[in-house]
């Protein structure tokens, strides 16, 4: 799952020509987020395949719109992102390789060695003695640091930009392809997850704009059908985590037009302020979910027989337990987040 993380808040995404804070950004993100629980939370085949096919690249699109300010310089960057995205990776994966500790200790569980989960946040890869539940913070940092030296090398052309990321995307898809498991810090999802973060740099003034109901008909139709047939081709949900894509071009076209409809929807419900507070606080809930799940969806299990009615008890319970984690954290812990 992706669930991310932070949109840097180092830009101020406000409407084109203002300087507020977009409320439709923040409620995307707060979608997202929602979506990414839904998504670890399980217990629904097909709600499984729709969500996954798009809830990660959203949040490498939205990442887009707050990415490059002309004046800073490589270091200035590279610490400001350290930062908001590293700094927090390291705190609650201290956290979660902690709590998972115990849980193998509770278990009797030594497959395992005791403490290696703590080398695997350095290393951060997937699928490995190295656990690396965070991918998504050092993922998102890769994206971003390649994006900014593309923008410095190109003299910020979007053209020559494009072409980049294009190379990018197809190294990423080759390794996925050959290689099939995850690299350190998941630099094979960053390479072609930069096609997500810089098509959102690319549209970000127009994102707002309004667009017919017959656009939004006909991108549900597309990504209906993408959905449908990269699931029987694979006979699964796609998961980055895993490498698990199937068909190259549909996981881009039901990712983008998974993306477009959430924008949609995100216009439509800019004024449901606790969609507005997770998507301010999604890189606080995204580490954080993981220490609830099992707690909460096995006794659950026993409970509710319907897979989608438990998955969405589940979420809610998560969500509901941590809106009081976060406003502490905002409160009095704010550097676990990098602000400081």
């Amino acid at each position: 799952g992706s669930a991310n993380c932070d949109m840097p808040q180092s830009v101020v995404f406000g409407r084109p020509g203002g300087g507020k804070r977009s409320p439709e950004v923040d409620v995307a993100k707060g979608i997202g987020i929602v979506l990414v629980i839904m998504g670890h939370c399980g217990g629904c085949t097909i709600q499984q395949v729709i969500l996954t096919s798009f809830h990660m690249p959203l949040f490498f699109f939205l990442s887009g719109l707050f990415l490059l300010k002309k004046t800073e310089t490589d270091i200035d960057f590279m610490k400001k992102k350290a930062k908001t995205l590293l700094f927090p990776c390291l705190i609650f994966g201290l956290i979660l390789s902690t709590y998972s500790t115990g849980l193998d200790l509770l278990r009797n569980d030594n497959t395992i060695p005791y403490g290696l989960r703590y080398i695997g946040l350095f290393i951060n890869m997937r699928q490995n003695p190295f656990p690396g539940s965070l991918w998504f913070f050092p993922c998102l940092f890769m994206v971003e640091m390649m994006l900014f030296y593309l923008h410095k090398l190109s003299k910020g052309k979007t053209i020559i930009m494009s072409i980049g990321v294009v190379i990018f995307t197809c190294l990423g898809l080759l390794v996925h392809h050959f290689y099939g498991k995850g690299l350190p810090w998941s630099l094979d999802i960053a390479l072609y997850c930069t096609s997500f973060t810089m098509v959102g740099y690319v549209v970000k003034d127009a994102i707002l704009r309004k667009n017919s109901v017959v656009t939004y008909i006909i991108a549900l139709i597309v990504f209906i059908i993408s959905v449908y047939v990269n699931y029987k081709y694979m006979g699964e949900s796609i998961d980055l985590y895993c490498c698990r894509l199937g068909l190259y071009p549909l996981f881009f076209i039901s990712a983008f037009t998974g993306i477009y409809l959430s924008i949609g929807l995100a216009k439509i419900l800019q004024h449901i302020k606790i969609l507005n507070f997770f998507g301010q606080n999604s890189m606080i809930i995204y580490p954080l979910q993981y220490l609830f799940i099992l707690p909460i969806g096995k006794p659950l299990e026993l409970v509710v027989e319907n897979g989608l009615v438990r998955n969405i008890i589940h979420t809610i319970i998560i969500l509901l337990i941590l809106t009081p984690i976060i406003n502490i954290i905002n409160r009095q812990y704010k550097w676990m987040t990098g602000k400081f």
